[in-house]
């Protein structure tokens, strides 16, 4: 294929202001739920739990490796959440009957993030990566200053030859203003759908 040109695929992105007033509002709460792995030993999908009570919360999130990293509930949730849909052609599966079951065609791993604000003659731009298979080496991050530090649960086998199912902690956000960008190399293959959880892309993880 000689064109070299960009593929501009359009998609549809919704922005979520999230303050004090939305958080603990009162009648309309919302919650942030993380997927329960460990529900896959008992042959039932993962489901979706609300673990994170903090969020409808004012109080303080401590780090107890350094306490001058402790932040509040404010600092750490309030911002804005964006919601992209993937397109419909990666959201579609083909039957392979031979097999027995539905591929999905895999789904982009990194996602170039850039906000725009101010007149058009002096307009600034800020910029992130979301490397959305990033593995961290040590289950999560230690402390983190908010939520877009803290990656999402997936599952994995357990070890080459164990199938038993893991939970591991994967992606992460990186400021192109203040961090370098480096790949690390990672790549889980991706799809629409996660083992036991067929509302991996549809869900905001804690």
């Amino acid at each position: 294929m000689s064109d070299q040109s960009p593929l501009i695929v359009p998609m549809t992105v919704e922005a979520f202001v999230v303050n004090d007033h939305v958080r603990m509002g009162g009648g309309n709460s919302f919650y942030r739920a993380q997927m329960y792995y460990p529900n896959l030993f008992q042959c039932e999908n993962g489901g979706l739990y609300n673990v994170d009570t903090r969020f409808v919360t004012n109080s303080v999130i401590t780090c107890s490796s350094n306490p001058q990293q402790n932040v509040t509930t404010s600092q750490y949730y309030n911002g804005v959440y964006l919601k992209w849909r993937l397109p419909d052609a990666l959201t579609q599966g083909a039957q392979d009957n031979a097999k027995g079951r539905t591929i999905f065609p895999r789904v982009p791993n990194r996602w170039l993030i850039v906000r725009y604000n101010g007149p058009v003659a002096g307009r600034a731009a800020a910029a992130w990566i979301v490397e959305s298979d990033y593995l961290w080496a040590n289950g999560a991050l230690a402390c983190p200053q908010n939520v877009s530090q803290v990656g999402s649960l997936y599952v994995q086998p357990q070890a080459p030859g164990n199938n038993t199912p893991a939970s591991v902690y994967m992606g992460q956000s990186v400021p192109l203003a203040t961090t370098p960008w480096q790949e690390s190399g990672h790549t889980l293959h991706l799809t629409a759908l996660a083992p036991g959880n067929p509302a991996f892309a549809f869900y905001q993880p804690t």
